[in-house]
């Protein structure tokens, strides 16, 4: 088992770690950086086409907007989230894609007034439809199976959709542990239910 933190390591916003279990390459959140760019996320280390999962703590443009790019980039596997998750991000990444193509048009109205070069879209509407036909919906307290490995699906979070990963793998006789958890959120909290306990 191999974990590489690619984003939100140094801050909070950009969420995007690479899990690999034997061939089996994953993706835990593909965010996209907001805010000032303190901190610039790695890159995937491998072909977004190689990726075969997705795992989505929740909905938030810093843990799920660079998704449509990641299809743009020829990624085709599954991508697992909560229900409500999977619901918001109907509606989030189709939004970001409309503002990446406006911001898009309005910046090449300006650089064809100054002769500047055009640019492209980070991507398109295209993409953000195409990869939410890969989202698979997970109630709560439900396992993920990966080849070897499960992810209980747990509520934690301070949102609706929040989940909790916790990845148990083996591999030389050995089972390994991770648990990957996509935000904060108060004891007492009226919204979600406690946190689930695995």
């Amino acid at each position: 088992m191999k974990l590489e933190f690619l984003g939100a390591d140094h801050e909070v916003t950009g969420s995007c770690h690479y899990l690999q279990i034997g061939k089996i390459h994953i993706l835990i959140d593909c965010g996209m950086e907001q805010g000032p760019d303190l901190y610039v996320n790695q890159e995937i280390p491998v072909n977004a086409a190689m990726i075969d999962y997705v795992l989505i703590t929740h909905a938030h443009i810093d843990h799920s907007g660079l998704l449509p790019l990641l299809y743009s980039h020829g990624f085709r596997g599954k991508i697992y989230a909560t229900n409500a998750t999977t619901e918001l991000c109907g509606i989030m990444l189709k939004d970001s894609a409309h503002i990446q193509q406006f911001e898009a048009e309005w910046k090449n109205r300006k650089a064809r007034r100054s002769g500047k070069p055009e640019v492209v879209p980070l991507y398109d509407m295209n993409d953000a439809l195409g990869v939410l036909e890969h989202f698979i919906p997970c109630p709560y307290n439900t396992k993920i199976e990966v080849t070897g490995a499960y992810y209980p699906i747990c509520g934690c979070g301070p949102s609706v959709g929040f989940l909790f990963h916790r990845g148990m793998g083996s591999g030389g006789g050995n089972t390994d542990q991770i648990s990957i958890f996509g935000g904060y959120r108060t004891w007492k909290q009226a919204v979600n239910q406690r946190p689930a306990v695995y």
